[in-house]
């Protein structure tokens, strides 16, 4: 609950505390800006177990994603990428990934190991629905792992469904970090990861969106001092908005990118404390600042002329 107040102190701290810089391109400039071929914002609630020796069972986090996609660059959600090469049959791709380090909340702050990964993924595609990924990551210490993962597409009226399996090999650094807790030499060792994101239609852009995935991680691993379980499981379920799959995709859009320049402060405050204007310093002094750039999306939401940016 501490992160969730320090991450919603930050997100409304940016808007009320600072006011941002907003430079809009020219209209007179000819540049056509097309509808992407997918679009999306959730937001929802992440519970994952928690593999450590502690009291705590769970931790829970509130957590928004993005959603976008077009020729080159796309992001989905904790995951975003460049296609450096895209064929009809494979992509080659630098990606980058969100990854958690689940803890019980009151070590979050003070430990702070959740990574983004960056690497390279290979991608053939053998059918528009099927896809096999080779990926090669590291997080900022060059901790490195591997994935070999298969996904599937289901798509049925309003169902979309994401199944997918992963083989991943972690360094002996990346074993001994995450797992050890650099006090246990865990070694390298390979775990598997199985697990599906779901989707529902369930009015024009509005969409009800899930995941679950379980990981099942290997003997070294289980045998460290500091876990206590052999399976680690993930849960999300959230409210989305993405592109009407009812509809086809206009050719442009009218909507012009911005930019945008803020800065914020964490607090632990819950938000009516911060919309009154009474809240606490951040004992961590998180602070935030943002260079934003805003890509428009869409012209209209629920039929209605609205600009997504």
């Amino acid at each position: 609950m501490q992160l969730l107040k320090a991450y919603f102190g930050t997100t409304l701290s940016i808007i009320l505390l600072f006011s941002g810089l907003f430079i809009y391109p020219s209209n007179t400039v000819a540049r056509e800006i097309k509808e992407p071929k997918t679009w999306g914002i959730a937001v929802g609630i992440r519970s994952a177990k928690i593999p450590f020796v502690t009291e705590d069972d769970r931790v829970n986090d509130l957590i928004p994603l993005i959603f976008y996609d077009e020729t080159r660059f796309y992001v989905r959600g904790l995951s975003a990428g460049y296609r450096f090469f895209n064929k009809p049959k494979w992509e080659f791709n630098a990606i980058g990934r969100y990854r958690f380090f689940d803890i019980p909340a009151e070590y979050q702050n003070q430990i702070r190991g959740n990574a983004f990964d960056i690497g390279l993924q290979f991608r053939y595609k053998p059918k528009e629905f099927l896809n096999l990924d080779f990926e090669g990551l590291s997080d900022q210490h060059g901790r490195n792992h591997a994935i070999t993962a298969i996904n599937y597409h289901w798509d049925s009226g309003n169902w979309d469904l994401f199944p997918y399996a992963k083989l991943r090999w972690k360094s002996s650094e990346f074993s001994d970090t995450y797992y050890g807790l650099n006090r246990d030499s865990i070694g390298s060792a390979v775990d598997a990861i199985v697990g599906a994101e779901v989707r529902y239609h369930i009015y024009q852009n509005l969409y009800a969106i899930g995941k679950a995935s379980v990981t099942l991680l290997d003997n070294d691993t289980y045998q460290s001092e500091f876990v206590n379980t052999r399976y680690q499981n993930d849960l999300y379920l959230g409210i989305a908005f993405f592109n009407d799959k009812t509809k086809a995709k206009r050719r442009s859009i009218k909507s012009k990118p911005y930019v945008r320049l803020a800065h914020g402060w964490a607090t632990p405050s819950d938000v009516g404390e911060l919309l009154a204007w009474d809240f606490q310093k951040d004992p961590y002094n998180n602070q935030l600042t943002s260079l934003f750039y805003g890509h428009p999306v869409a012209d209209e939401l629920f039929g209605v002329p609205f600009d997504i940016i």
